[in-house]
């Protein structure tokens, strides 16, 4: 399956769990080749990136997928989370806040935010 991006990010993610990061890394990267919106992908490269200490590139690979996908409230709150890491609050309360503004009837994005305030 070196062309199923969702299976490779499943696979990526069980050896993330078997602590095989340089396999999980290596299905990540072309999970996210094969699919660069898949948001299951995104987030688990940009998780091992950040456990790699690659912050940076992390957060350009989330915001790139934001910015490609503006509608997704995952890839939004895993950016805030990588923001909020980084230090930088205002645009962590910036991601929570348009996921507020996505998702106006429900309850935790409000939450969320409050908490994060």
């Amino acid at each position: 399956f070196p062309d199923d991006a969702a299976l490779l990010t499943a696979r990526g993610a069980a050896r993330a769990q078997l602590q095989d990061l340089s396999g999980a890394r290596a299905d990540a990267e072309r999970a996210v080749e094969l699919a660069p919106d898949e948001e299951n992908a995104v987030a688990l490269l940009a998780s091992l990136m950040r456990r790699a200490g690659e912050n940076e590139a992390a957060s350009r690979l989330l915001r790139s997928a934001v910015e490609r996908n503006p509608s997704s409230v995952d890839l939004r709150q895993i950016l805030a989370a990588v923001h909020a890491g980084d230090g930088d609050n205002a645009s962590a309360e910036a991601q929570l806040r348009k996921v507020v503004e996505l998702r106006p009837k429900e309850y935790p994005p409000r939450m969320q935010l409050a908490v994060f305030q």
